[in-house]
């Protein structure tokens, strides 16, 4: 008998994409790393009365006005835990800048392009299509071995993980949101 042994090759940096994995509430996400700034604590933010449900408020980062988003909110999702402090991760869009809220950034990772798969009908309904690219499908050997059989992931004894892929510059790309941006550009730190 003939056991199928799977392709080992070596990836190329072509072939990889470098995302900043976060949790929030449990799920795990990710983003290109190309479309962030910087990683923050979340401290000093204020709340803006009558202000979007999605926006948590502003905060002063360095002389400059950040308009802090919470994503589960965006998403129309209740917590199941709250987060008092967590971390923000940093994106510039559309020349403004935002916070988006996350429990935790967890890690920094290249993960083979090919892992991307479209996003299912269920996670679909869940968070607006648009705002996702996919998911990521990663195995313990995934960033070694490229496996063309997605039936390969979650199988008995393999560590698997599914990140929701998400494409933050559409998330943020909101009239709503990027007319509450220019309004805070406005406001003085104090």
């Amino acid at each position: 008998m003939i056991k199928k042994r799977k392709r080992e090759t070596t990836l190329k940096a072509e072939d990889l994409l470098q995302v900043v994995v976060f949790e929030l509430d449990g799920q795990e996400y990710a983003v290109p790393i190309s479309d962030l700034r910087e990683v923050i604590k979340l401290r000093g933010v204020k709340p803006v009365p009558n202000s979007p449900d999605c926006i948590r408020g502003i905060l002063d980062l360095r002389g400059e006005i950040v308009v802090v988003v919470d994503l589960g909110s965006r998403f129309h999702r209740l917590r199941k835990n709250e987060v008092k402090q967590g971390e923000a991760i940093i994106a510039e869009v559309g020349g403004k800048i935002f916070g988006v809220v996350v429990d935790r950034v967890t890690e920094v990772l290249y993960v083979p392009k090919k892992s991307i798969k479209p996003a299912p009908e269920l996670l679909s309904s869940k968070i607006n299509a648009e705002y996702t690219k996919g998911v990521v499908f990663l195995t313990s050997d995934s960033s070694a071995q490229v496996d063309d059989e997605p039936s390969e992931v979650g199988r008995e004894g393999s560590k698997s993980r599914i990140l929701i892929y998400l494409d933050l510059p559409t998330l943020l790309k909101d009239d709503e949101l990027l007319s509450f941006s220019e309004q805070a550009k406005t406001v003085t730190p104090v």
